[in-house]
């Protein structure tokens, strides 16, 4: 069997060795001086730039990325959906509520908040939002579930997931390192189960899973510019133990198999 045979008798492993490649470059900031924001950008739409190579040159699906990104149509879904798929932030909120209420203080925040929370939003957007679910709840979590159950579909794109953004924490400067690594990857793992719950009662709809994924990312900026939660360190510790225990209710609930279950009948997909 020749390399594009095997590429293309694999997809999935194709896929998660160029998801794991193509981010690479970003680890030369530790040897030279070039700007974050437009690697980090680069970096963050490796998932989806791999779901493209793969279904355009080694499964060769003249209509896969066509597809792919009708995913991204799929808005008309019941209210309830919306609702979980924004909870992430209240999740960020109720972090920053324990926080308090175990002791902690809270930062002066800026004087104006307006702009850095405006520039966070559309870093977010730009950035993990859109970048990355074509490539994790498009590509990669249809294909296992054809493999795997729900929960173990999830699971694996939520290692996989954690496990992608470690090359970040091999930046010392940039921020990452001031969060345990442990709380963000319990905090993905635990996401990725709440995104299927999601995605599988929505008819796959990324438009619910970039807003799960913002809301996720737009929390943890907004606590912090708010100066609720001084410190990184503190807010993932609790965050990650919250998402796992919604993650834990949401398979308790909706079952382990296909987490299909709805929220309640006038919420159902329309």
């Amino acid at each position: 069997m020749n390399g594009h045979g095997f590429l293309r008798r694999y997809p999935i492993t194709t896929f998660i060795i160029l998801v794991y490649v193509l981010p690479l470059p970003i680890l030369l900031l530790r040897f030279i001086d070039l700007p974050f924001e437009p690697l980090l950008i680069y970096a963050s739409w490796t998932p989806n730039i791999a779901a493209f190579l793969v279904l355009r040159f080694i499964l060769k699906e003249q209509d896969g990325i066509k597809k792919l990104l009708s995913g991204w149509t799929k808005w008309r879904v019941g209210f309830g959906w919306y609702v979980a798929a924004i909870s992430p932030l209240f999740i960020s909120f109720l972090a920053a509520a324990i926080f308090l209420i175990l002791g902690g203080e809270m930062a002066n925040p800026e004087q104006s908040v307006a702009v850095p929370l405006v520039i966070s939003l559309v870093l977010s957007i730009i950035t993990g939002a859109m970048g990355e679910e074509l490539g994790w709840r498009g590509f990669l979590l249809p294909r296992l579930q054809q493999r795997f159950d729900a929960l173990t579909s999830s699971l694996i794109v939520g290692v996989i997931w954690a496990l992608w953004h470690l090359p970040l924490w091999l930046l010392p400067g940039y921020g990452w390192d001031a969060i345990p690594y442990w709380t963000f990857a319990l905090g993905a793992i635990s996401t990725s189960v709440l995104m299927t719950w999601v995605l599988n009662n929505t008819d796959g709809s990324l438009v619910m899973a970039s807003i799960i994924h913002l809301m996720m990312n737009y929390g943890l900026s907004v606590v912090g510019v708010l100066g609720l939660v001084p410190s990184p360190q503190d807010y993932w510790t609790i965050a990650s133990i919250l998402y796992a225990i919604y993650a834990v209710l949401v398979i308790l609930i909706a079952g382990p198999k296909k987490l299909t279950r709805h929220l309640s009948r006038d919420q159902e997909v329309t």
